[in-house]
């Protein structure tokens, strides 16, 4: 903390092989399905980093909302949904065109995020609203909301044969 730096680790050797400099407060850090892109959310600087793993450089910095915290990228590769605490949404970024594609409200607090069974949908705690919200992976529509215990934290996606399960830390 306090850096404002990713490492880029071999994790044959364990050795830092490059470390890039971000924006301001990274937090929370995903890699598309391919390994070739990592993106990072920037609380202070309310936007998120896109790098370049191989060339071990920031290739993007794009603005979302006000705090962005989790983060998922879909199972295609093609966008990362990042929640924005401060602003009460969730930032859908196409990573083709590296450009926010809609930002959509959602919930008091959303903040950490996780890809659904199969890629079906994006999970979304609302940390403040004791609810959690699946989104449709492409459009980012609600497909349905889950009441739960108050101050839902972590999510965790399992899916043991055939019964698709999940688990919230509080």
């Amino acid at each position: 903390r306090g850096e404002d730096t990713l490492s880029i680790v071999d994790l044959k050797t364990l050795k830092v092989k490059a470390t890039v400099d971000v924006g301001k407060g990274p937090d929370h850090i995903a890699a598309t399905p391919d390994g070739r892109w990592v993106v990072i959310t920037n609380g202070y600087s309310n936007d998120v980093s896109i790098v370049d793993v191989r060339g071990a450089k920031v290739v993007a910095t794009i603005k979302t909302g006000r705090g962005p915290h989790g983060l998922a990228v879909t199972a295609d590769g093609e966008r990362v949904f990042v929640s924005n605490r401060g602003g009460k949404s969730v930032s859908i970024i196409d990573l083709k065109k590296r450009s926010v594609a809609r930002t959509v409200s959602l919930g008091d607090g959303p903040g950490h995020l996780a890809l659904g069974p199969g890629g079906s949908s994006i999970i979304v705690n609302d940390e403040k609203g004791a609810r959690v919200f699946f989104l449709d992976p492409v459009s980012g529509k609600i497909q349905r909301t889950v009441a739960v215990w108050p101050e839902p934290h972590e999510i965790a996606v399992f899916t043991p044969r055939k019964n698709n399960r999940g688990a919230l830390s509080h």
